[in-house]
């Protein structure tokens, strides 16, 4: 047995082993489709692909690049989006995973486009929209929610634009980055 696993070890080293320099390589992945996105802002997560966020899952499962009319419909006294911009809408379909009662107002959602400059809820706000995140109360263990994140953004961000998730005052973890028009 310890003859077999030496003589084991000695392929195993062969196979990785540089023939130039005798020093041991790292493999490295080939890329698939079925490579998973990192989150990050060059590797978003597509629309229709879930990832974990802290207590919660999250999945963009639907957008709207131009909801001026769905915003609009909504609240007779929503204002139209300012000058050269437009209302975007998110639709988020969220888990909560935690074993306590969780709240939405946990979680942070962004848009930033090629301008680098980020857009939030209450800065960028599109008013009164359907399915609104902010009128959801306590959400238990497994607990799903579909709901609607909106901001007003500057028309040239449209074609570059990604959301980016974070939980509130955790300041360990990155934010998670998605595609919204990519699944």
């Amino acid at each position: 047995m310890k003859k077999f696993l030496a003589v084991f070890a000695c392929l195993l080293l062969g196979l990785v082993a540089s023939p130039v320099t005798g020093m041991a390589q790292t493999a490295t992945p080939a890329a698939s489709s079925t490579t998973k996105a990192e989150g990050t802002r060059t590797d978003p997560i597509p629309r229709g692909q879930h990832v974990d966020l802290g207590d919660w899952t999250v999945e963009i499962v639907g957008y709207r690049q131009n909801a001026n009319g769905i915003v609009a419909a909504e609240n007779q006294f929503n204002d139209p989006p300012a000058e050269g911009r437009q209302f975007v809408i998110a639709t988020l379909r969220i888990t909560y995973r935690g074993a306590d009662i969780g709240n939405l107002t946990d979680l942070n959602f962004k848009a930033v486009g090629e301008s680098n400059v980020a857009y939030t809820t209450y800065e960028d706000s599109c008013g009164v929209v359907p399915d609104n995140p902010y009128s959801v109360s306590d959400i238990f263990t497994d607990g799903v929610v579909k709901v609607n994140y909106c901001w007003s953004v500057k028309s040239s961000d449209i074609k570059s634009l990604l959301i980016y998730g974070e939980v509130l005052f955790n300041f360990d973890d990155d934010p998670i980055f998605f595609n919204p028009r990519k699944s």
